[in-house]
């Protein structure tokens, strides 16, 4: 779906205090679309600046070197968000995904523009410009920046190719089309390193980080109908190993890698009584649809979910339905 960018343009130029924000647990799609609309902004002789209701795990640290990016508990904020003109939310359409810097946006009197590709969508009052049928928000900001006219400088390129390559896997996502490549192609010519971009992200881990890993991937499981695989980390997981909560980003991923799994699972205690279940699916599967059925939304081939309820409940809650559904559809396709 093509998105109409006229108010955009009209809201950009009338305007001069930019803030820009994302959901919580940044990935390198929330955050490289910020950085890229930050420093666009600033190129165009705007005020701007990223508040983000979460810390950039370290392996996106590199797209901010200058520590530009503040996080809504921050002193500077509150005032940032309320003296705005305009507040601009990539990579998430939802409230519960902005966290912490809900409260500050809703209290602000600034206009609010959405950028995002997620099919979940709330009234946030604001400017939408969505299109789900791209697999990383950093090709609509790409977009976003050029119907402004402005030049892809080298950090710009750099943060807009990092969003589009983690957000596809590395291009192997069944989601990396013609025009992914090509989007990748023009980024690299502005500036972008594909083999820097790499290094930073994958190749520049942490020890607590991978002994995190080494747990959930020794958990690994697979379900009573073949289907699925899961794992799960506990809250004294991340205290034991010295790892973030953003270090389980990723991990998820190898769910997938088990031959036989179709949907891949992982569960996370956020606190005693909630637990967040990540989807992961191939084939024909669509993890909107999974996620869907515990409150939850995404993409077709990832998508999430916050259950209330602790994760001793949660896993065979979830993973009963989940091998409910996906048997289902196999008998439905053969």
């Amino acid at each position: 779906m093509a998105v109409d960018w006229q108010r955009w343009t009209e809201t950009v130029e009338s305007n001069q205090r930019f803030v820009v924000t994302s959901h919580v647990r940044p990935d390198g799609d929330s955050l490289g679309c910020a950085v890229a609309l930050s420093h666009a902004l600033r190129e165009l002789g705007k005020d701007a600046a990223i508040v983000n209701p979460s810390p950039a795990p370290q392996r996106y640290q590199f797209l901010d070197p200058d520590e530009c990016i503040i996080e809504a508990a921050d002193p500077r904020a509150e005032p940032l968000v309320m003296q705005a003109d305009v507040v601009i939310v990539v990579d998430t359409s939802t409230w519960d995904q902005l966290g912490p810097v809900r409260p500050l946006v809703e209290r602000s009197t600034a206009k609010r523009v959405v950028i995002d590709h997620h099919v979940s969508e709330d009234d946030l009052n604001a400017l939408m410009l969505k299109d789900t049928s791209v697999p990383a928000c950093g090709i609509l900001v790409l977009e976003a920046l050029q119907v402004l006219g402005c030049r892809l400088t080298q950090p710009i390129a750099e943060a807009l190719f990092t969003a589009v390559a983690t957000d596809t896997g590395w291009f192997r996502f069944s989601s990396t089309s013609a025009r992914v490549l090509y989007v990748a192609a023009e980024l690299v010519d502005a500036g972008a390193r594909p083999e820097y971009v790499y290094r930073r992200v994958f190749e520049e881990n942490s020890l607590a980080r991978l002994h995190l890993m080494g747990r959930a991937l020794e958990r690994l499981q697979i379900s009573p109908g073949g289907a699925v695989s899961y794992t799960y980390i506990r809250m004294r997981d991340l205290q034991e190993t010295g790892a973030l909560s953003q270090d389980t980003e990723d991990v998820v991923n190898y769910t997938l890698t088990i031959a036989e799994a179709r949907v891949g699972l992982l569960f996370i205690e956020l606190d005693r009584d909630r637990t967040k279940v990540s989807f992961r699916s191939k084939d024909d599967i669509d993890s909107t649809v999974l996620a869907g059925r515990f409150g939850g939304g995404g993409h077709r081939r990832a998508a999430g979910a916050v259950l209330e309820m602790p994760i001793e409940q949660a896993i065979p809650y979830v993973l009963n339905i989940v091998d409910q559904m996906v048997q289902t559809q196999q008998h439905r396709s053969q």
